[in-house]
């Protein structure tokens, strides 16, 4: 009973919905990296594609989060379901945990678009010390800004339909509760 309990306070409390666990650093982060990728400086393009990064990172655990929350919330009422935690998951594992989510709309593309932000990371990463040139730095950190905004815009629309089937699901037992009071 407590477990349902819990999943009903979740749904009506917008406040316990999957989001970013830091949004004033993820906002501040996303900041620093646009600005620092304008410096024309090897520093400032590492250090904008490993920001980008993370940031995408934090995008696929709330998707995630949310995903867990939609099966949740479908199975109410008929079992119990746990999912184990996620805090410490890299980037290519959420990747490869997100692939076996539940769908959602553009979630491929999504999935394409992080596998390639992460395969360029991983490529500047270790190709730092075999000759990598400062010109292909820039095009590839410029690319990943690239691939960080169309991430972006995939993270929100879905995450915002995720939000939606909440504020959906919260009406359904707003007007349970209601049809309650009056029986």
């Amino acid at each position: 009973m407590d477990y349902f309990r819990k999943l009903e306070e979740f749904i009506v409390s917008d406040e316990l919905w999957p989001s970013f666990r830091n949004p004033e650093t993820v906002a501040e982060l996303e900041n620093i990296a646009h600005q620092i990728i304008g410096k024309d400086t090897i520093e400032g393009y590492i250090s904008s594609i490993l920001l980008y990064q993370q940031i995408a990172e934090e995008m696929l655990w709330v998707l995630l989060k949310d995903c867990q929350a939609m099966i949740k919330i479908s199975l109410m009422g008929q079992t119990e379901i746990s999912f184990p935690d996620q805090k410490g998951m890299m980037f290519g594992r959420l990747i490869d945990e997100l692939k076996k989510a539940v769908n959602f709309d553009q979630k491929n593309k999504l999935i394409e678009k992080c596998n390639e932000l992460n395969a360029k990371r991983i490529a500047i990463v270790h190709g730092l010390t075999k000759g990598t040139k400062i010109e292909q730095i820039k095009d590839i950190s410029l690319n990943v800004r690239k691939l960080f905004s169309e991430i972006s815009e995939l993270y929100r629309d879905a995450h915002n339909d995720f939000c939606d089937f909440y504020e959906h699901e919260r009406q359904n037992i707003i007007a349970e509760y209601q049809a309650d009071l009056y029986d």
